[in-house]
């Protein structure tokens, strides 16, 4: 049984940033999503110079079009393969280093309009329930790095992990296999790890970024001059590339070695109140045969549209 876009897909909302690159119409259940290598890249503007049209010419497409799927309902659509192309066309002259511009329709328009307008309200409201977005970026300024028994008593924002840049493989003479004392559960013991080593930007001994545990902090004089801090860290254990624990327990890793980034769905572009809208498709474009929710339970639309 046909359910419609979306209906199907048991993913958070907030997972389907796909979404906002689709071509659709409020309409129709048919959601299109456009894998041409330079779609991405057309922005929205009601003052647009350029328009969607479908295919024209057939003789040369080998199959990459299929004109007569345009007249099948939406069912039978949604059950074919890729093959279907819809074209760019220029409607005024567009100079070089001018970007290309699509209307992409009032529902769009009104939807941004919305969602830049409450954007701030909704922060404040999260910020709130105690449950702020932090970004990464502003915590990569701290000249200091919680501890784990710090960050049990304050912990870190729910949204960012704490990763530590280390070799992918390790050297036997630049940083070898050493034994120190180490503080870990606020128990003193006798470990073995290897000193931080900076690695190169790229091959192999470029530098790779995984999470880690923060153990210990410690005060140290740079040049002389200044104050520095240096961690002991503990790695998470490589799933792909098994490694003794001597190969996860770094010491001396200096601060531009530890960095916040993004837990995997947890950027801003994935809070639950992010901007999610596809693309629409003009009436006199989009095929009357896919119109299968037009008047469809007096109107409404999709649970996430208002009417």
């Amino acid at each position: 049984q046909h359910v419609g876009r979306l209906l199907k897909s048991k993913l958070p909302r907030t997972k389907q940033i796909l979404y906002n690159y689709c071509i659709g119409h409020p309409d129709s259940s048919v959601l299109l999503y456009p894998y041409g290598t330079m779609g991405s890249y057309v922005n929205h503007a009601r003052e647009a110079n350029v328009k969607l049209r479908w295919n024209e010419d057939e003789g040369n497409m080998n199959g990459y079009h299929h004109p007569d799927w345009l007249k099948e309902d939406s069912a039978t659509v949604l059950e074919h393969k890729p093959g279907l192309m819809l074209e760019l066309v220029a409607t005024r002259d567009i100079n070089e280093g001018d970007e290309v511009l699509l209307d992409y329709g009032s529902e769009w328009a009104k939807a941004w309009v919305n969602h830049v307008e409450t954007w701030q309200s909704k922060v404040a409201e999260r910020r709130g329930k105690g449950n702020e977005y932090i970004y990464p970026h502003v915590l990569n300024q701290d000249p200091i790095i919680r501890i784990q028994s710090e960050q049990e008593k304050n912990p870190y924002p729910s949204n960012v992990d704490v990763c530590c840049y280390h070799l992918h493989e390790f050297s036997t003479t630049s940083n070898p296999v050493e034994a120190r004392i180490v503080i870990r559960d606020g128990k003193k013991s006798t470990e073995k790890g290897r000193a931080w080593k900076e690695g190169a930007l790229y091959g192999a001994n470029a530098s790779y970024i995984r999470h880690c545990e923060v153990l210990e902090r410690k005060e140290v004089m740079s040049n002389g001059k200044e104050i520095e801090y240096l961690y002991t860290v503990l790695l998470e254990a490589d799933k792909d590339q098994p490694q003794n624990s001597y190969d996860r327990l770094i010491f001396d890793v200096p601060r531009k070695g530890i960095k916040f980034v993004d837990l995997p769905y947890q950027s801003d572009q994935h809070l639950e109140f992010a901007f999610r809208h596809e693309i629409n498709v003009p009436d006199d474009v989009w095929p009357s045969a896919w119109m299968d929710l037009k008047k469809k339970d007096g109107g409404k639309r999709w649970p996430w549209q208002k009417k």
